[in-house]
């Protein structure tokens, strides 16, 4: 799909976004979304390709391309690119605490800042993290934050 929302306002644009995103993991269906976005393609891509002319110059997570840009094309493109794009439940995770979490509210390892802090405030335990059925680590508020405080140090 070559830029499928570009034409939408920005609240209309985010909204498809999510919509689409669902859709594809609830179907289980790969797809490749074309934008110029670099913060659209982090909301919807799980794996991203960055290309100069017509090559592709990296491919990896949000977290691998804003945390070790492969030249200075790429360092090029994300200027001005918050590092808390690459903040998942993966990276602020601790995988040594796992006693008990079983019982605990859980987040998808791949589940972005936004929705993590919305559950880490509404949440009374620290948050199970889970990667196919399984706790592979927890979250908790200061884990959180300790996370964007480096990020926007």
């Amino acid at each position: 799909m070559d830029e499928p929302f570009s034409a939408l306002d920005p609240v209309v644009r985010r909204e498809q976004g999510d919509q689409f995103t669902e859709l594809t993991r609830r179907m289980g269906k790969t797809s490749v979304f074309i934008t110029h976005d670099f913060e659209e393609a982090v909301r919807i891509g799980d794996q991203i390709a960055i290309m100069c002319e017509g090559k592709i110059v990296q491919i990896g997570s949000p977290f691998q391309i804003i945390n070790s840009p492969a030249d200075d094309y790429v360092r090029s493109f994300l200027q001005g690119i918050s590092h808390l794009h690459a903040v998942t439940a993966e990276t602020v995770m601790d995988k040594s605490k796992k006693d008990h979490a079983e019982s605990w509210p859980s987040v998808s390892i791949d589940e972005h800042l936004g929705p993590l802090i919305d559950r880490v405030r509404s949440a009374s335990t620290p948050l199970a993290v889970r990667s196919d059925w399984r706790v592979v680590g927890t979250i908790t508020a200061d884990n959180l934050l300790t996370e964007i405080r480096s990020r926007l140090g």
